[in-house]
């Protein structure tokens, strides 16, 4: 996990690496994952799209304020967040997983939205990816919220 995130760079490597052994010394995937993900896992990126898709916005809302109140930067929850409905779009399109980082949880429940169609991830990552260029607000949590009110109408 950590060689995938590094994309092959050695020295990147070597220092998420340090980071983590830092934290703790049993070097554990899930220790890896505080680390460098700040706690966001891809189930709870997989449970926001869910709730997205199924115009939860509620719940939607309740989730983000959950991430946000746990601690995470909000800048990394957008980076990851992105990434995560890029590996499910890519996902769809090819049905390929090794081009993808997403687990077999994600491959599963990919498969079962076969009928939400690949057009639906496709418009999400747009619609997420441009969120900047949509709402005037430096404070981020007000940016995802609002994009997090808009698609669940």
């Amino acid at each position: 996990y950590i060689a995938r995130l590094a994309k092959g760079g050695m020295r990147d490597s070597i220092t998420t690496l340090e980071k983590c052994l830092d934290y703790n010394a049993n070097l554990t995937l899930d220790n890896v994952l505080k680390v460098t993900s700040g706690g966001i896992t891809e189930q709870t990126l997989l449970q926001l799209t869910s709730l997205i898709l199924n115009k939860d916005c509620k719940s939607a809302l309740l989730l983000f304020n959950e991430i946000y109140m746990s601690g995470a930067d909000v800048s990394l929850f957008i980076k990851l967040y992105i990434e995560y409905l890029e590996n499910c779009t890519k996902y769809l399109i090819t049905f390929t997983p090794d081009i993808t980082t997403l687990s077999n949880v994600s491959f599963n429940w990919l498969n079962q939205m076969m009928n939400n169609s690949c057009d639906n991830f496709k418009a999400l990552l747009i619609s997420f990816s441009e969120m900047r260029t949509h709402f005037n607000t430096e404070d981020l949590k007000i940016m995802v919220e609002s994009w997090l009110i808009k698609v669940c109408r």
